[in-house]
């Protein structure tokens, strides 16, 4: 017994490092798993084009659209409260994803102006007021088309409660 405590005693400095460092690896693999960012769950909306996103201005009716990209996380805590909503008026959720525009092809880029172009409502946002499609990039953003124009717009989450009154007001 008396071998195995000087052994120990003698090697301390050799257990203390040895130690450190499989705390130090607990400690990398679970702040690694933790960086992984949840994405948005678009299964039950009708994720759409650019092409398609500039044809909701063609008709009269009304339609609900979400913009967004499927790494943000306000859209990811926000979709579950939006799709329980539309789902209790019945109402189809069209979702664009920004991520998927490439911003290298100039022929899209020429659509997304052209959209962004139809995006007109007036918006205050941080001390500005602007069209509302000067601030695409802001996260989630819900819009309503009606009449082949935007008659309604916001930035960030809202309630269910909410949700369901400008549906109420604006689609109905």
């Amino acid at each position: 017994m008396d071998k195995i405590k000087n052994h120990f005693k003698n090697n301390a400095i050799i257990y203390l490092i040895l130690l450190l460092c499989l705390v130090i690896l607990g400690i990398a693999i679970f702040v690694k798993g933790q960086n992984k960012l949840e994405e948005v769950d678009t299964s039950l909306f009708d994720v759409i084009s650019l092409d398609k996103a500039n044809s909701l201005f063609d008709d009269n009716d009304p339609k609900l659209l979400l913009i967004s990209t499927k790494t943000c996380q306000a859209t990811v805590k926000y979709q579950p409260t939006l799709t329980i909503a539309a789902a209790k008026e019945e109402i189809k959720v069209y979702y664009l994803e920004l991520t998927d525009i490439n911003k290298e092809d100039r022929a899209v880029m020429e659509k997304f102006y052209k959209f962004q172009e139809k995006l007109d409502y007036p918006y205050m946002y941080r001390g500005e007021e602007k069209p509302i499609g000067e601030f695409i990039g802001s996260t989630p953003m819900t819009i309503i088309i009606k009449n082949k124009k935007v008659v309604f717009a916001y930035i960030g989450s809202m309630s269910q409660e909410t949700i369901r009154s400008f549906i109420e007001r604006y689609m109905k």
